[in-house]
């Protein structure tokens, strides 16, 4: 099996950190600035009036340089990762498994937008209504299975493809909950990584309904498909750019990117400078 490219930044949690950093900064300085006024010129005070004067003019500078900076990063620089091999200019180059036939390897490969499809297809191949949530890749349902000819739901799904490969018992406590809140028949979590011990002994206890389907599980799924099923699915989960990642904020494929100073090439989300996913 080829490389996998790991994940590098993540827009949500790098903006929620330069927010909280900014935040402490300005209330640190609005802190001050109430120290300032109620301490005045008084020999009382606990500031010197031109001190402090001095002071709160070099850390308002700061300040506003990093909020300037800040904001033209935003709008006008593409998002950089800071983990790049400096000496790659090259995207890494995976080393694809045969798209003739269905294989664990394949499902392996798929992002996680990639093997939602496949997994519903499976299961609207089957027979199965398929009420899809949209939810992205972390939502706790990717869809629903709805009983044939209705829209009655019979079952909530999770998928975690190769980008999750440790799955943890929270994922299928979290199912397991909507299964019990909707007073679901079945939950079902399909995994083409690791299921770990916690998350197989949260299945086995008394009273869970979910059950874990890995990777394995589904490709003797699809083997009971007629043939026909089985090679119009798998043309239509290869076909295209299906080794590209996906957002996972955006639900889109990321777009290869350049970066101007350094000419190194990364994936990035088209939804720029919006979206500053990155991988």
């Amino acid at each position: 099996m080829g490389v996998r490219m790991e994940s590098w930044r993540t827009s949500e949690k790098q903006a929620l950190l330069e927010d909280i950093v900014f935040g402490v900064v300005g209330l640190v300085l609005l802190v001050v600035i109430i120290t300032f006024l109620i301490s005045g010129d008084s020999s009382a005070g606990f500031f010197s009036g031109k001190l402090f004067g001095f002071l709160l003019w070099v850390v308002a500078t700061i300040l506003l340089g990093s909020l300037l900076l800040f904001v033209l990063r935003e709008t006008l620089l593409p998002p950089l990762s800071l983990d790049f091999d400096e000496q790659a200019t090259e995207l890494p180059v995976l080393d694809a498994p045969p798209t003739d036939q269905w294989s664990t390897e394949l499902i392996s490969y798929l992002d996680w937008r990639d093997f939602e499809s496949l997994c519903a297809g499976v299961w609207h191949a089957k027979g199965h209504e398929i009420e899809e949530t949209g939810a992205g890749a972390n939502g706790i349902v990717d869809f629903y299975l709805c009983v044939p000819g209705t829209r009655q739901r019979m079952g909530a799904v999770k998928c975690k493809s190769w980008n999750a490969d440790q799955v943890r018992a929270t994922a299928v406590r979290e199912l397991q909950e909507v299964v019990a809140a909707q007073k679901l028949k079945l939950g079902l979590l399909m995994y083409s990584g690791v299921l770990l011990k916690e998350a197989k002994d949260f299945i086995n206890c008394t009273g869970v309904t979910t059950r874990a389907q890995s990777a394995e599980e589904l490709l003797a799924q699809i083997a009971l498909l007629p043939a026909e099923q089985q090679e119009s699915l798998l043309g239509a989960i290869t076909s295209g750019g299906y080794l590209t990642p996906s957002c996972p904020d955006c639900n889109v494929k990321l777009v290869e990117q350049t970066a101007e100073e350094s000419d190194i090439n990364y994936l990035a989300c088209p939804n720029q400078p919006r979206c500053r996913y990155t991988f």
